[in-house]
């Protein structure tokens, strides 16, 4: 059986051109995990974010003595989530 993982998710916004700072709150900040739990995350921005400010939004995931990587959220119904990168450069987006 595999141990619990301390995961911790960064949220990494990159906003050219913005009037303001965007501040993103995340909730929980951490949690511990095992395979095959369901978790859910949530992200709340200080003020609306426009399509294209969107697009360029990323999951990291960051486990306890490693560096920041993007996680594989392919998986994620797109009507949930919308395409991955991966899959929006497939379709040609």
């Amino acid at each position: 059986m595999l141990s619990q993982a301390q995961l911790l998710w960064l949220l990494v916004l990159w906003a050219p051109g913005s009037s303001g700072d965007i501040v993103l709150t995340q909730t929980p900040e951490s949690l511990a995990v095992s395979p095959g739990d369901t978790v859910t995350i949530r992200c709340k921005a200080n003020q609306s974010l426009n399509v294209v400010i969107a697009d360029v939004l990323a999951w990291y995931q960051q486990k306890p003595g490693q560096a920041p990587k993007a996680p594989d959220l392919s998986w994620i119904h797109p009507a949930i989530w919308g395409p991955s990168p991966v899959q929006r450069q497939r379709l040609g987006h």
